[in-house]
């Protein structure tokens, strides 16, 4: 027994020493990696082919399992063939290559697709009570199924989902494909799809009840685009709370359709509303190179009475400016941010070299007709302004426009998109003002998509003035260039005309430009070369200063923080100047 034992002893040894000489050996040898190459096919069908291959997948996450990577080459081929019946190719040939030597191989991929199946019939029904509603219809004979088309599973699958969409938006919420019906004849190339959409009943909106009490009902109900007797639509319930959402009234609010208490298919709903507090006080400190230090502090109150009336008051100290404002906001209309408002604005602020002291009274009404928000405004505004060898002060009374419009796919940090903003604004002279002036100014940016993780953000932005008297038109009523928002490189506010003693005064005319290109590093981290140009002056074809840089920027919930190195390129300054700043969607 103890000489067995000895015995055993001795294999368990030699095991181990074995078993370890492999686990050293596997450590020590190279890991692999496989080179995968397709051909074949091309286009939308070369790409479902390599978003199906689990090889391709396995090679980008780096698996260096040579074993592994080898029984994948060998499942290549199902994968194929079930990307290429999902575009429509039934009879494929295909042939694979394990190609190299450890720990470098390469996976060749021949495929011939062989012809295209085609629809040979495309019959689409649509039964029950919504059979004859005209929107289904014309759903049904927009859908991406027709006779000749090449069979496409994901166009299938996109048509049963379009038309219980539209069924569902039009009230049939029971609505269901009765028949589903798809044949491939793969020895003909051919294929029939055969669907028919049961809609059901049909369900309406039924009393629509709110549950709160700070508010008047009707008006709340302006902004809720539910009438009883209207056709059921899920959608109408998400848009009703995003309104009222909006409106920034409430911490909370629930928007219940009570379809069990459905009385001849009117579905009753009920939108409960917790108020937020009527009072919200703001505090914020920053820094940034065109404001230095900063402090604000701010109290809103939500609800002034039963129809929502707002009061926003803001105090901003920073090193070149301090403000008192104050803006009494009176909702219209029935879209959130139409509104009608007071405002009044007392400030000191150095622009350039210049100080100014400024007191503004004025009204609002902001509109949102069609795709365009519009402002209407009225201003008067007293200012007195002084530089080390000059002083003057203005009176104005100023009307106004402005229109707007933005279209971004993220409202914090857009990666495609574009907005526009234009103003006219102006004055006649002995009608509450004591000068006369008419200026207009336009401002675009567009933000696209480059490769992953970067994107191309573009701003321009041109200003001009017809002025009576342009010694006595106000600073603020001047161009300026320079800074972060303008042209980097160069202090803010810093270029312009001069006077005869060096002073920058600001001018008539203003143009700028930006062509920045932003990518992601690691995480939130990113980077950004740029581009500005641009200038102010009294003459339209205002002098231009460029400025290049390079920046870091990292991605916070609340937009992308920005420090830039920014080098003038023209002008007698040189050197390189720091920008620091914010910036939110575009």
């Amino acid at each position: 027994m103890r000489r067995v034992t000895h015995l055993d002893d001795a294999r368990t040894s030699r095991r181990f020493l074995v078993g370890f000489a492999l686990l050293l050996w596997a450590a020590a040898a190279p890991a692999a990696t496989v080179e995968v190459q397709v051909s074949g096919v091309e286009g939308e069908v070369r790409d479902n082919v390599e978003a199906r291959l689990s090889l391709r997948k396995a090679a980008q996450e780096k698996e260096n399992d040579a074993a592994v990577l080898n029984r994948l080459h060998r499942r290549a081929p199902d994968e194929i063939r079930e990307a290429l019946q999902a575009m429509g190719y039934y009879q494929p040939s295909i042939q694979t290559e394990w190609l190299g030597q450890a720990p470098d191989f390469r996976s060749v991929i021949r495929i011939a697709p062989g012809p295209v199946t085609r629809l040979d019939v495309v019959d689409i029904k649509i039964s029950g009570e919504g059979a004859d509603e005209p929107s289904l219809k014309k759903t049904r004979d927009q859908l991406p199924l027709k006779l000749g088309d090449p069979l496409r599973h994901a166009r299938y699958e996109q048509a049963k989902s379009e038309l219980l969409r539209a069924a569902y938006q039009e009230g049939f919420l029971d609505a269901e494909m009765s028949r589903r019906w798809l044949l491939v004849r793969p020895e003909s190339s051919t294929a029939e799809i055969e669907l028919t959409l049961d809609t059901g009943p049909r369900y309406y909106f039924g009393e629509l009840s709110l549950q709160q009490e700070e508010l008047n009902d009707d008006f709340l109900r302006r902004y809720i685009d539910i009438q009883p007797g209207a056709a059921f639509d899920p959608n109408r319930l998400n848009q009703a709370r995003f309104a009222l959402t909006d409106l920034g009234y409430f911490s909370s609010l629930e928007v219940q359709a009570r379809r069990a208490e459905a009385v001849d298919g009117h579905i009753p709903v009920t939108i409960i509303a917790v108020p937020a507090p009527r009072a919200r006080y703001r505090a914020g400190i920053g820094y940034g190179t065109d404001t230095g230090a900063r402090l604000s502090l701010g109290a809103d109150f939500r609800r002034l009475n039963q129809y929502g009336h707002r009061l926003e008051s803001n105090l901003q100290l920073s090193e070149i400016a301090n403000k008192l404002q104050a803006n009494y906001r009176i909702p219209l209309g029935s879209s959130v941010g139409e509104e009608l408002s007071f405002f009044g604005e007392q400030s000191e602020e150095m622009i350039a070299d210049l100080d100014t002291r400024k007191l503004t009274l004025g009204t609002a009404l902001d509109r949102s007709p069609g795709d365009w928000d519009r402002k209407l405004y009225l201003r008067y505004e007293r200012e007195e302004f002084s530089s080390q060898t000059e002083n003057g002060s203005s009176k104005l009374l100023i009307p106004g426009i402005n229109l707007s419009r933005t279209r971004i796919d993220d409202p914090v940090r857009a990666r495609k998109g574009w907005s526009i903003f234009g103003d006219v604004h102006g004055a006649a002279r002995n009608v509450l003002s004591d000068n006369g002036f008419l200026q207009g100014r336009v401002q675009a940016r567009l933000v696209l998509p480059l490769w992953d993780k970067s994107r191309l953000l573009l701003r321009g932005e041109l200003g001009g003035t017809i002025v009576e008297e342009f010694s006595q038109l106000p600073p603020s009523q001047r161009f300026f260039a320079g800074g972060d928002q303008s042209i980097r490189g160069y202090g803010y506010q810093s270029v312009g005309p001069r006077n005869a003693a060096g002073e920058v005064i600001g001018g008539e005319f203003l143009r700028t430009a930006t062509v920045e290109l932003e990518t992601r590093l690691v995480g939130n981290w990113g980077a950004a070369v740029f581009i500005d140009a641009g200038g102010a002056d009294n003459d339209p074809n205002t002098p231009i200063r460029r400025g290049v840089g390079a920046g870091v920027r990292w991605i916070a919930p609340v937009g992308t923080l920005r420090a830039d190195l920014a080098h003038p390129l023209d002008g007698d300054r040189r050197g390189v100047r720091v920008h620091i700043g914010i910036r939110v969607g575009l």
